[in-house]
């Protein structure tokens, strides 16, 4: 008597197919991990963006200035403290160009926006800030700067 046609996959088969499976995870899986990383340091570096910006607008609609203070670990907008999720965060603005016709930067832990929305240092006057970079780095060592002009244009860049 013939033997019936059976259908199916032998249990070799079925071992192979998972180890491939496992191997393909097993070098997907840590890529898939640093996007995740970069990730949070770019939504850390918008959330300050945008903090940012709303104190602008805040000193404009008021008319007064908004201090914008840094921290390591956090900013604080007008008092208010605003925890971030990052490595490590540093503020400094230009102070001048030396001999070398290089850029100059000092640090900078606090600034102000005044009423009609262009930094200043606290209790300063209006263009006495110029050129101020903020660095944010994430714990995976992504860079991400945000670039605050004298005319208070506010842009993110991704360091290299």
């Amino acid at each position: 008597m013939p033997q019936p046609d059976q259908r199916g996959f032998t249990i070799l088969e079925l071992v192979v197919v998972i180890a491939i499976i496992a191997v393909a995870a097993a070098v997907a899986l840590p890529k898939l991990m640093d996007i995740g990383k970069s990730n949070q340091v770019k939504s850390a570096t918008r959330q300050i963006k945008d903090q940012l910006a709303l104190a602008r607008g805040e000193a404009i609609r008021q008319n007064n200035p908004v201090v914008v203070a840094f921290d390591s670990k956090k900013i604080t907008v007008d008092g208010k403290d605003i925890p971030l999720e990052i490595d490590n965060l540093t503020a400094k603005h230009k102070t001048g160009v030396d001999a070398d016709d290089n850029d100059v930067y000092a640090e900078l832990t606090s600034f102000q926006w005044d009423g009609r929305g262009y930094p200043s240092t606290v209790g300063g006057s209006f263009g006495d800030l110029n050129k101020v970079n903020i660095t944010i780095t994430g714990k995976d060592s992504t860079v991400f700067s945000i670039f605050i002009s004298p005319s208070g244009g506010i842009d993110i860049s991704k360091e290299d």
